[in-house]
């Protein structure tokens, strides 16, 4: 700990100058840099962490649960997924960001929030954060935890500062049964480890009405794809491919959502250089007739283009970034194409491999015969196969797992004060 708390210390100063700069020129305001110093607003009760966007939407379900029994902070890393817990309008949660992983930041996030739980999200470990909280007595819970072989490489070459904190935690809900085998590697106690569950197996998004659907995107779904959480340099790809299959299918359109919308004007450049005619959603461009691609740059938008396409393009699959959810463009009737690089989800594409449920796909040439190919019925057989294989997360499930987190909290030591 010693070790990792000297390399802590000399990064921080960097990692504070960051911060500070991006509230000096307005990408954050001074409120959120107390937040990430540890002030701002906190509520006793559990603790819960989810990292971004995605980690706090896969946890949605289980947080009103646990809300439903009293007061809840919910910290973030990012200041776009804090703002979309605020959006839920959920009464007695409070959203925040997330302290940094440095002891005086989070004696005062601990001061304020005085946890009887801390739940952290998939693979979110920090360590000066877990020391603080065994030190309270205060239960350490992973849920949908998710280790990947190259995490798992990594921190056992810090066994010493994690392992104690590992075998400490009271709870591990893995995602699969990899990440459960390698969390045991790493020494999380057998008896701690619970059946593999994955919480974006239990999102919902809702459908979004038909009127804001066709103002959207005015085209049929049997005529357009989507990709999905594009990275650099997944839009060359995806174009590169949409260019081939419309060789073939003239009357394909595509709708291009990026992961990162601040890579907007980086994307609208590259397409620029096409002979597409392009609407960008984040500048409000119409989509009429003649529109080829809608550049989708924008966040919590992705129920209009899931709803939109009957074919799906799962992206991070060919970025080495271990693959997006397949959840979520499955439970609206998709069909699904995805790149090898699955590691994220490596179980459930599994299932939907051996169910014939998504197709793989390794350059542009194979993503552009598949789009080509996916004729609407052949779209919607493979939709179908990827209902059957992909099992979603039952809210029976989901409301133990509250209940067992709120007896967790109920036998936590009180937090000392100060």
């Amino acid at each position: 700990m010693l070790l990792y708390r000297l390399l802590l210390t000399i990064a921080l100063l960097p990692i504070f100058t960051a911060f500070f700069l991006r509230a000096v020129r307005g990408r954050e305001s001074w409120a959120d840099f107390r937040e990430r110093m540890g002030g701002g607003p906190a509520a006793p009760g559990p603790w819960v962490h989810a990292a971004s966007v995605g980690e706090a939407n896969s946890a949605r379900g289980l947080v009103t649960a646990l809300v439903a029994g009293g007061p809840v902070t919910l910290t973030c890393n990012t200041v776009n997924a804090r703002d979309t817990v605020r959006g839920w309008g959920l009464d007695g949660l409070t959203p925040r960001l997330a302290p940094l992983d440095q002891r005086l930041c989070l004696f005062r996030f601990l001061r304020r929030a005085k946890p009887c739980l801390y739940v952290g999200v998939e693979n979110e470990i920090w360590p000066n954060r877990f020391a603080l909280l065994a030190r309270r007595g205060i239960p350490r819970v992973l849920i949908s935890a998710r280790l990947s072989e190259r995490s798992a490489e990594r921190w056992s070459r810090w066994g010493v500062v994690v392992g104690p904190h590992l075998a400490g935690l009271s709870l591990v809900v893995p995602q699969d049964a990899s990440s459960a085998e390698r969390f045991a590697d790493l020494g999380v106690a057998e008896a701690s480890l619970a059946d593999p569950m994955t919480l974006k197996a239990s999102v919902s998004l809702a459908s979004p009405p038909e009127t804001a659907l066709r103002a959207a995107w005015p085209y049929a779904r049997e005529l357009t794809c989507l990709a999905a959480s594009t990275h650099a340099p997944e839009e060359r790809i995806v174009l590169e491919a949409f260019t081939e299959a419309r060789k073939e299918r003239p009357e394909l359109r595509l709708i291009l959502a990026i992961r990162h919308p601040a890579r907007g004007d980086e994307v609208a450049a590259l397409l620029s250089k096409t002979p597409f005619r392009v609407a960008r959603r984040s500048t409000g461009d119409a989509v009429t007739e003649e529109t080829d691609i809608l550049l989708a740059d924008t966040l919590g938008e992705m129920a209009l283009w899931y709803a939109s396409a009957s074919i799906c393009w799962v992206g991070g699959s060919l970025s080495d970034r271990g693959g997006h959810t397949p959840y979520e463009p499955a439970s609206f009737g998709c069909a699904l194409l995805h790149g090898p690089d699955t590691s994220n989800f490596a179980e459930a594409y599994a299932a939907l491999d051996t169910a014939g449920g998504a197709l793989e796909v390794r350059n542009a040439a194979e993503l552009g015969r598949a789009l080509a190919s996916l004729t609407p019925d052949a779209a919607a057989e493979l939709a179908r196969a990827a209902q059957i294989a992909l099992t979603p997360v039952t809210p029976d499930r989901i409301a133990a797992l509250a209940a067992e987190l709120r007896a967790l909290a109920q036998t936590s030591r009180t937090a000392p004060k100060g």
